[in-house]
């Protein structure tokens, strides 16, 4: 299951769309539309179809706690096609993001390379704090910039290659980003302890908020399946004190809005990102990067198992994937990125900077891979460097 599985129908979470008439690379969630704080853009390009009434907060009524456990609260109103002018469709039919192969050996030009400053990328927002969690929308990059302390002020960056780093939505709250099939920023949420949806003027919404009758502690990050299904891990980084949720969880967001904690046995989750096939889910931890079965239904196999346990990986942050299944780890303390193959093939090392934090491809060939290092307050805080093979856009 290595390099053939690009061969494989992706489905949305790994699908382009068209808005307006850019390809958008993308995911696709339900939505609901929870308020919250006004939001102000500086530059964005809105998705016509978006229609950012739809559905409504989701909350949790079980009263057990438990890997497993579902929490429905009240079902959410699903994406049904409808578009603001109150038309209703079926969305676009998938389109692969990749390539077909067969791919190089190693997306690397040597064991050992360097990604590059990318000129430009710096903003005086939150001095002290971090970016995260890049996306690749249309011709631009997004992330989330954030200060310091337990529920720091965030807001959406855009950077568009040849021009400076901008804010594009204020106020996000924001940590990992991702974009579903309408265009939308999926992020998580720690202003909130939850998963919120962006349309690219700025207009939020709310996915889930809440899990057993609880605010989650601090969304980190997240990714989607092709049925709609989010993956997301809540540590407790940017947390309330005390927590609010009694475990750092592996959670599940189903299309209808259910919220399933998946795991909750494990450190500080971080970083969490799907094969292209979808049959695996990697998260990253403090020790290492873990991998699960991902049953047909959307459901993890638990305990999973640690992946690449021989090369002492730690402080694993963020993660990326490239179209031949190759898996990107950025290991924040070391600045490196290690990219491993499914087969467990160490590939070699990219060296970026201090506080590294995610990775995402991006640019018209999706072979520029694009890093987030440090704080843009105090210099460039992207990097980028070409690769042999595209990868996903966040």
């Amino acid at each position: 299951m290595s390099n053939g599985m690009h061969d494989l129908a992706l489905g949305a979470a790994r699908i382009g769309t068209l808005v307006g008439s850019t390809l958008v690379l993308c995911a696709c969630p339900g939505d609901d539309g929870s308020a919250s704080s006004t939001t102000t853009v500086t530059s964005a390009t809105a998705d016509p179809t978006v229609d950012p009434t739809v559905g409504g907060s989701a909350t949790g009524t079980s009263t057990s706690v438990g890997p497993g456990t579902t929490d429905d609260g009240p079902t959410p109103t699903t994406d049904d096609g409808a578009d603001s002018t109150g038309t209703t469709g079926d969305p676009p039919p998938p389109a692969s993001i990749c390539p077909d192969g067969p791919f190089p050996a190693s997306p690397l030009p040597g064991a050992m390379v360097a990604a590059q400053p990318v000129p430009n990328t710096q903003l005086g927002l939150y001095p002290g704090g971090l970016v995260e969690g890049p996306v690749w929308i249309g011709d631009a990059l997004h992330l989330s910039h954030f200060g310091t302390g337990p529920e720091p002020p965030a807001s959406i960056l855009r950077y568009v290659p040849g021009g400076a780093l901008e804010e594009h939505i204020a106020g996000s709250g924001s940590n990992g980003l991702a974009v579903d099939s309408r265009g939308r920023i999926v992020a998580a949420t720690h202003d909130d302890g939850g998963i919120s949806t962006f349309t690219l003027d700025g207009t939020r919404a709310s996915i889930v908020a809440q899990y057993q009758g609880n605010r989650l502690n601090s969304p980190n990050d997240l990714t989607l399946r092709d049925d709609g299904t989010i993956y997301f891990t809540d540590p407790s980084w940017q947390a309330q004190n005390p927590n609010p949720q009694p475990v750092r969880g592996i959670y599940r967001v189903d299309p209808g809005g259910a919220i399933t904690l998946e795991d909750g046995t494990q450190n500080m989750p971080n970083g969490i990102t799907l094969s292209p096939d979808q049959a695996w889910l990697y998260v990253g931890t403090p020790g290492g990067v873990l991998r699960y079965d991902v049953e047909p239904g959307g459901a993890l196999v638990t305990p999973p198992t640690p992946f690449a346990p021989g090369l002492g990986l730690s402080s694993v942050d963020g993660m990326g994937m490239d179209c031949a299944g190759n898996l990107y780890v950025t290991l924040h303390s070391a600045g490196q990125v290690r990219v491993l193959g499914p087969d467990q093939t160490d590939h070699g090392t990219i060296m970026v900077a201090s506080s590294l934090t995610n990775v995402a491809f991006g640019g018209a060939d999706r072979r520029t891979l694009y890093a987030t290092a440090g704080d843009p307050s105090n210099g460039n805080a992207i990097y980028s460097i070409e690769l042999e093979i595209p990868g996903y856009p966040y």
